[in-house]
């Protein structure tokens, strides 16, 4: 276990900011011990002195079980590990929030659209309503003797009055839906109560 003397000089070869990132390069370690850390730290779940060996295919692992022991290896690649998995989790927590920001705004969109053809189909009921199921067309024609004659044309309309009601019902559901935001993105954490059923066993059984 290193002294206190030994703690302090290897506090001393750091720069401030490695203090909290101590993965970087210290002051007292070579270039050459520094690329072999590099490695190390890159292999991962994988990492070890022979690893770094065979990727830098060295003749030796003698220089690299003196740095690594020099210079904290096993520590600095925690640290490491930490951070990066930070990292990672900060980007997944950036992903998901602009995930969920981004199907919220659809479904303000879908409501504000269902709203819409919900105070249309009511426009349009309204319109049924007001007018008689037939359409009267008057024309004006001249007779066998060339005189003027109003004809009368009477076509059904495109609907019939057993419409009215579920169509207005339908209209009217869809906007009521909007205005109270049904289907609205919620973060109502559920919870659940999980049981293990254990066989009953009578006392002196075993």
């Amino acid at each position: 276990m290193p002294n206190s003397k030994t703690q302090s000089t290897s506090t001393r070869s750091l720069t401030p900011d490695q203090l909290g990132q101590p993965w970087l390069k210290r002051r007292d370690e070579s270039a050459k011990a520094y690329a072999a850390l590099t490695v190390y730290l890159e292999l991962g779940a994988e990492r070890s002195i022979n690893a770094v060996v065979q990727r830098q295919r060295r003749k030796s692992r003698r220089p690299l079980g003196k740095w690594s022991s020099l210079h904290d290896w096993v520590s600095r690649a925690e640290a490491y590990d930490v951070w990066l998995t930070q990292i990672r989790l900060d980007a997944a927590e950036r992903a998901a929030k602009q995930d969920a920001e981004q199907w919220a705004q659809r479904h303000r969109e879908f409501r504000e659209r269902q709203y819409r053809l919900g105070q249309a189909m009511l426009d349009q009921v309204e319109t049924m309503v007001k007018f008689p199921i037939t359409k009267v067309t008057r024309t004006v024609q001249a007779d066998g003797d060339g005189r003027p004659v109003q004809v009368q044309k009477f076509e059904a309309a495109l609907w019939f009055k057993r419409d009215i009601a579920p169509l207005g019902t339908f209209a009217t559901t869809l906007t009521k839906d909007a205005i109270r935001n049904e289907g609205a993105p919620t973060t109502e954490v559920v919870e659940t109560d999980t049981y293990n059923l254990v066989p009953f066993k009578p006392e002196g059984k075993k």
